[in-house]
């Protein structure tokens, strides 16, 4: 007579052969969620990013089946909260992306040949989404995944150093704001891609907010960021200029609230200053680069002058600690 094994080794022995499964369909699965429609529900990731979350969300859910320690799983959660699979979501996303997932692995536990495959799944997933829902709630209040940034004269290169620390990883997006001739000759975002590990293009009108990327304003128009995207108008010149930090950092702050942090790099006049004020008055952080270490400091003067910055340092050292702190969430209130 075969030995009977106590119920929780054959749980365990059944989760680890759905597991094992679930690793060897990755593939298919992360095409599949694609092509059902994950994309619409994950606005902000591109193509490229899309695939790799998917991907992660298998494996996440492989864990969730084969059922390990719940430190390893809500570390794993975690981690797919603050950059993976469920970065930058609200609770209402979470729960459609758990769902559509489901519609997704349902044709597979077809063919695997156990009944109790797709009860495993289904408790599985509803775990996840309790999960995922506390991990996003502690994480919410310390998210930072909007940056803009205002620069002017000397800028560029101060922008090249500022970006230098970030990769197409990052989940965040950078937004930027540099006054430029309007019959300029196009190659910025050229030129900052040669300096970052970002995705650098042109801002245009209806583009999502791409994490892992960075958009520059074009000349002759101001760049707006709004909860449906990003938007280029005409408008007026703000403190003589267009594109304008200050409506740049205005409308992210009033949209995306303490998620956003501002940065003030080199330049004349004081665009970005009032905009400065505005994204700390909506809890935002505000860096500045060192006036000292600025090819020209107006701008940066005036920012500090509103009393409303809190890190002052060079450009290289605010892309650092931008890319720690939006890995580690804030500290600060």
């Amino acid at each position: 007579m075969a030995p009977r094994h106590p119920p929780e080794e054959r749980v365990a022995a059944r989760g680890s052969a759905l597991g094992a499964l679930l690793h060897a369909q990755e593939a298919l699965l992360a095409a599949s969620a694609i092509a059902a429609g994950l994309g619409g529900l994950r606005t902000r990731s591109a193509p490229a990013r899309l695939a790799g979350e998917a991907r992660c969300f298998v494996r996440l859910l492989a864990a969730y089946v084969e059922r390990p320690s719940r430190g390893a799983l809500a570390s794993a959660t975690a981690a797919q909260v603050r950059a993976g699979a469920f970065a930058v979501s609200t609770q209402e996303e979470q729960r459609s992306i758990i769902s559509l997932w489901g519609r997704v692995v349902a044709p597979i536990l077809a063919g695997s040949g156990s009944a109790s495959d797709a009860r495993t799944v289904e408790d599985a997933l509803g775990r996840m989404e309790a999960m995922v829902s506390d991990a996003s709630a502690a994480w919410e209040p310390r998210r930072i995944d909007v940056v803009v940034v205002g620069a002017s004269a000397g800028g560029l290169g101060a922008l090249m150093e500022l970006l230098g620390p970030f990769d197409a990883a990052l989940p965040a997006t950078l937004l930027v704001a540099l006054h430029l001739s309007e019959h300029s000759h196009g190659l910025v975002p050229t030129l900052l891609s040669r300096h970052t590990g970002l995705d650098v293009a042109w801002a245009v009108d209806g583009a999502a907010l791409h994490l892992g990327h960075a958009f520059v304003a074009p000349p002759g128009g101001h760049l707006v960021a709004r909860a449906d995207g990003l938007h280029v108008v005409a408008g007026p010149p703000v403190h003589y200029v267009r594109p304008s930090a200050d409506a740049l950092f205005e409308s992210a702050a009033k949209t995306f609230g303490a998620h956003v942090a501002s940065v003030i790099l080199s330049g004349t006049g004081s665009d970005g200053a009032d905009g400065t004020r505005v994204v700390k008055a909506h809890g935002g952080l505000t860096f500045v680069q060192a006036p000292s270490a600025a090819e020209f400091r107006g701008m940066p003067d005036a920012a500090i002058g509103t009393g409303d910055v809190r890190h002052v340092m060079r450009a290289d050292r605010i892309g650092e600690e931008l890319k720690a702190t939006i890995a580690r969430g804030r500290h600060e209130p």
